[in-house]
């Protein structure tokens, strides 16, 4: 699914069920990525949390890891041991990050 630039926050959660959503960017220069990530509350429109990145290119798996651990922590997800290990082993988790529903719904 493809939103950029055609709805805002609030539309993309009412059509997606969810309570927020994370955004961001991602730039490459020589052995260098630059990341921002935001996460919005699509009911109120505004922003819960925002952090930028620099780091070294063949970190891109650390970096990864600490943006899920970021945006867990700030969302009160919680995290199985088996996503944390995939996450310290800095691998690409086979499936999406279970969250628990006792909680708001989030879209990744």
């Amino acid at each position: 699914m493809q939103y950029h630039g055609k709805q805002n926050t609030h539309e993309i959660g009412k059509a997606l069920h969810v309570s927020h959503v994370l955004e961001g960017s991602v730039r490459k220069t020589g052995a260098q990525v630059h990341i921002n990530a935001q996460i919005i509350d699509t009911r109120t429109d505004t922003h819960v949390w925002a952090e930028e990145y620099d780091r070294e290119l063949n970190d891109v798996f650390a970096i990864q890891s600490e943006i899920a651990q970021k945006v867990a922590e700030q969302l009160h997800a919680k995290i199985s041991s088996a996503e944390r290990l995939a996450s310290n082993g800095h691998r690409l988790p086979i499936s999406p990050p279970s969250i628990s529903t006792a909680g708001p719904k989030i879209f990744f």
